[in-house]
């Protein structure tokens, strides 16, 4: 079940955090597989997972979807001011709406090797599977003008008018629009598992659940009790934090703004002038264990899950883009398994839904 929860807007999302590339300790989801929303000033899109070979993509709004060949596969999709940008399972981007910048014109170079996307107002951000990471559409503002050199990214995000990158050693580098010191990243941040751009100001996620916020002044504002996060989403004035007990927390000008969700929170959004969220009914029993980077690069976890339910492991670079690892039915006992695709990325986040 999804519910719009208020006045505000809706960027990409994620549902959960690990602690760390390979130690994991994480719920099931349990119901609808709705990864996250995204926002666009009239277009919304959303990412249903479907099995272990990818998922279906539904969008609506006043830009109508290109057509695509037949089975095509989709693993995440993003949407900007008047755009819309979807990644493939085959690592291709596909892109609908406006083209007046160049926004929906995606450059040769990243056709079969982009790992992640984000859209910004009028620009795009892609992720290639080489660490490094591609943009295009407006540049007004320096939103695509890549810094030079810039390697080993594991996840990307935009805001308005601005970019953002995180890096594998866990620090995150910004350039574009800097009116309200959006783009200027604080001196010594590290530890960052996650990013969020909002409209003028940005989020960063840290390992230990901890938030770092600058830019435009109101929702850098944190209220109190404001650790303990899984996942962020930054909007127009406001700032979106899951919390590790499932509840929702949202706030602008240093204040809390009231949510009518307050437990089962799987995923959540934000944007220009809504947000949204995933809620779902409580987990199913199951246990993520550690996991082991084996020599080949692939990686083994440990799993319990209860007898005779149906699970599906994900597994995610950047804990925005998810696809599926094994379908498998409990056994109600600890087995393993492992991840012939962890050997394409420097880390990997897992987490397990059911039906």
């Amino acid at each position: 079940m999804t519910r719009e929860l208020g006045s505000f807007g809706g960027r990409c999302s994620v549902s959960k955090l690990v602690r760390s590339s390979l130690r994991l300790r994480e719920r099931t989801i349990r119901g609808p597989s709705l990864l996250g929303w995204v926002w666009g000033a009239a277009l919304f899109a959303a990412f249903q997972a479907q099995a272990a070979q990818g998922g279906t993509l539904v969008g609506w709004g006043w830009m109508s979807m290109p057509a695509v060949a037949s089975g095509t596969r989709f693993t995440a999709a993003s949407a900007g001011n008047s755009l819309s940008v979807a990644l493939t399972a085959d690592k291709s981007v596909v892109t609908w709406g406006d083209n007046s910048q160049g926004q929906c014109t995606p450059p040769a170079d990243v056709k079969g090797v982009a790992t992640a996307i984000a859209a910004g107002s009028d620009h795009v951000l892609v992720l290639k599977a080489d660490g490094t990471v591609a943009a295009w559409g407006d540049t007004i503002h320096g939103e695509t003008q890549v810094p030079r050199g810039l390697s080993n990214v594991v996840a990307v995000a935009a805001g308005l008018d601005f970019s953002l990158a995180l890096r594998a050693d866990g620090t995150v580098v910004a350039w574009g629009a800097n009116n309200e010191s959006q783009s200027t990243v604080p001196s010594g941040l590290t530890g960052a598992v996650a990013i969020a751009g909002g409209v003028d100001h940005t989020m960063v996620l840290k390992g230990d659940g901890k938030l770092v916020t600058w830019g435009s002044g109101s929702p850098t504002m944190k209220p109190p009790g404001g650790d303990n996060v899984l996942a962020i989403a930054g909007g127009g004035g406001y700032s979106l934090a899951l919390k590790s007990d499932g509840t929702l927390a949202a706030w602008s000008d240093g204040s809390p703004v009231p949510t009518p969700v307050r437990s089962g929170v799987m995923s959540i959004a934000a944007g220009g002038n809504r947000y949204l969220a995933l809620v779902g009914p409580p987990p199913a029993p199951s246990k993520l264990g550690d996991g082991e980077r084996l020599s080949d690069g692939s990686v083994r976890l440990g799993l319990y899950a209860e007898a005779g339910r149906s699970y599906m492991v994900q597994g995610s670079p950047d804990l925005l883009n998810w696809i599926g690892v094994r379908a498998l039915v409990g056994s109600g006992r600890p087995t393993s398994l492992a991840d012939p695709l962890a050997t394409n990325f420097s880390r990997r986040f897992y987490r397990t839904v059911t039906p």
